[in-house]
């Protein structure tokens, strides 16, 4: 009995471990909506794990998060800042042109846990970041005027 009661002990516990085992999605978007007693959560740019068809239902299956933490790219309206910023895919360079003679800008490159990848300054002209030590992934760069101020922020991907 004891013995029974032991495994069943473990069992609970293992169990209860698994579940705080978190997933993460990082999605283009996402959302909720109930109709009619219906409900369906969505994502996109995840996995697809399974498709299923039924009649003219079809249902693709990945994971579901129940938390979503929102990361916004913007811009401000800046109209002095004039800056090119290509090619967006990249595999090693990432080309930064400021056309318009103002203040120097500041960029920071991060990855998407936020660490702070690389910085510098851009003053006239044409400008290089070298993207190669860097693995495959999305990152954002940051631009900001002297004074501190977020002018414009990029979604960059690097692939291989």
């Amino acid at each position: 009995m004891k013995t029974l009661q032991l495994h069943m002990l473990i069992l609970g516990i293992v169990l209860s471990a698994s579940s705080l085992k978190s997933q993460e999605l990082i999605s283009a978007a996402a959302g909720h909506a109930n109709v009619n007693n219906h409900q369906i959560s969505w994502s996109l740019g995840e996995t697809m794990t399974e498709t299923m068809i039924a009649g003219d239902i079809v249902l693709t299956q990945g994971f579901h998060q129940d938390f979503y933490q929102i990361t916004t790219v913007f811009e401000t309206e800046d109209a002095s800042l004039k800056l090119d910023v290509y090619p967006n895919p990249t595999t090693q360079y990432l080309h930064l042109r400021k056309t318009e003679n103002s203040n120097p800008v500041r960029y920071y490159l991060y990855d998407l846990s936020g660490k702070l990848m690389k910085t510098g300054l851009i003053h006239q002209g044409d400008y290089t970041l070298d993207l190669r030590a860097y693995q495959a992934g999305n990152f954002i760069l940051r631009l900001h005027s002297s004074e501190g101020e977020l002018l414009k922020s990029y979604q960059i991907v690097k692939v291989k």
